[in-house]
């Protein structure tokens, strides 16, 4: 029997550089999603065993789905036979070799080996147009790969399964880092509300008279809401309302006893009409003494709370700003302690 020396030295050379390169694969895996270590198998197969098409199904392990890759083509059939042989949720039975797959003008021969133990890694398919495919050796082969490629695409599954966690870990820490700082402000406004209130308290156990208690009302107020211009008025039968006290940063405004004329439309009419809170966010075209003496003052918006005695609205708080938007600021805290 006549043996080819040179072509079997030949064909060993060709396998030990493909199981060479094979096992060297891996290495350029590290760090990939697990996607791209499926479509690396089957690029690698078809380049290095010259085959005709490569499928490669790589199972996640925690049974969530699977990653299909198709590279080449070996006629109709070829697909067809795969699917019914690896449906995505039966288990592949094990190594099976088709001699004559393909159309009649493209016959070819093909390969399936499962991916792992028990299959439950997925599988390998390869086709190939050449009569004596798979060889024993091409079988040895792609059963590496596969396992190798399993191998790679489990280290995907876990490096990206955990790159999830710290981003989820992440989004936790800074939501309650969030909550924490949103909670220690409100913590902050609430000692600086109970800190007026002991203050006003005291003095009304004092016997400080009213006008005086208002004053400071108004200051505390200005502080705590952070707002240049806090005014207590007292509500007439008359449709008019009388200046009781007031805070200004920039010293006094209006005098004390100072009579406002309701009419048109302001912060004061709202809260008396509705005996609640109200705000206008701009005074530019409205009408009346009260939006005209606002405008020549500087100030953009308002936001009033109503004082109500013996179950009765008695008078209004008022805080201005010189923005248009510090309205929104100062109704919602006021609207709190109402």
């Amino acid at each position: 029997m006549h043996v080819d020396t040179d072509a079997e030295l030949h064909r060993l050379q060709t396998a030990l550089r493909d199981l060479v390169a094979l096992s060297a694969i891996p290495a350029a895996w590290t760090g990939s999603e697990p996607p791209a270590v499926a479509a690396g198998l089957a690029d690698a197969l078809v380049h290095l065993l010259q085959l005709d098409c490569a499928c490669v199904r790589m199972s996640y392990p925690d049974g969530a789905g699977a990653v299909d890759v198709t590279r080449g083509s070996a006629g109709k059939r070829f697909p067809e036979w795969l699917e019914n042989h690896a449906a995505a949720k039966v288990q592949f039975p094990g190594k099976a070799i088709v001699a004559d797959l393909g159309d009649d003008s493209q016959p070819c021969r093909a390969v399936a080996l499962p991916i792992g133990i028990t299959g439950d890694g997925g599988l390998v398919a390869a086709a190939s147009e050449r009569g004596d495919f798979p060889t024993a050796v091409e079988q040895v082969l792609l059963s590496l790969a596969a396992n190798q490629a399993a191998t790679a695409f489990q280290n995907a599954c876990l490096i990206d399964e955990r790159r999830r966690a710290e981003e989820e870990l992440r989004a936790a820490r800074d939501g309650l880092e969030m909550k924490v700082a949103e909670r220690t402000a409100e913590l902050h406004v609430a000692n600086d509300e109970l800190s007026a209130l002991r203050r006003v308290a005291t003095l009304v156990a004092q016997g400080v008279q009213p006008q005086d208690i208002f004053a400071v009302v108004a200051k505390e107020v200005a502080r705590v809401v952070d707002v240049p211009l806090v005014s207590v008025v007292r509500y007439e039968l008359d449709d008019t309302a009388t200046e009781c006290a007031g805070f200004s940063s920039e010293g006094p405004l209006f005098p004390v006893g100072k009579r406002w004329l309701l009419e048109g439309t302001n912060v004061l009419r709202l809260v008396r009409e509705s005996s609640g809170p109200a705000r206008i966010d701009d005074y530019s075209e409205l009408e009346g003494e009260i939006a005209e003496v606002v405008r020549r003052c500087g100030i953009r918006s308002t936001a009033g709370v109503p004082v109500v005695a013996a179950g009765r609205v008695w008078g209004a708080m008022v805080a201005a700003a010189r923005d248009r938007g510090a309205s929104r600021r100062l109704h919602r805290p006021a609207s709190d302690r109402d």
